[in-house]
């Protein structure tokens, strides 16, 4: 999963750029929820939420010129707070954890604030979930 996703799980209702990235979206999200101990590897690129998304091609994210390069350096700085390695393989609810731990609403704010999804308002209402204690 790429590192931002992470934070667009949170906030997952329904919305995206096609039938088909929803469709994946949710099964991607039903398949998390079922239990804590779900497993991922955190890439800087393409993961499987991108597969269906119609702004791919050739592994890339082309929604504006620079889309791809703005979100590996958001990628690599949430990597860096969550001192994950890409390497590894790590429990979801862990790294939700240490988001908790790490992340603040402003933070959120900074990371986010250009993507169009975030307006809804979505996206913080499942992060100050997460502050609580909450979960997918």
């Amino acid at each position: 999963i790429r590192p931002h996703h992470l934070f667009c799980l949170l906030g997952f209702k329904g919305f995206g750029y096609s039938r088909a990235f929803v469709n994946n979206m949710r099964r991607i999200s039903d398949m998390i929820k079922k239990g804590h101990e779900f497993r991922v590897n955190l890439v800087i690129g393409e993961d499987d939420i991108c597969l269906f998304c119609p702004h791919l091609s050739n592994s890339n994210c082309l929604k504006k010129p620079d889309s791809e390069i703005v979100l590996q350096k958001k990628e690599q700085k949430i990597v860096s707070l969550l001192n994950v390695d890409t390497s590894d393989t790590v429990i979801l609810s862990v790294l939700y954890e240490k988001m908790r731990e790490k992340f603040t609403l402003n933070m959120l704010d900074n990371l986010c604030s250009d993507c169009q999804w975030y307006s809804m308002g979505d996206c913080k209402k499942g992060f100050k979930n997460l502050k609580k204690g909450g979960f997918l």
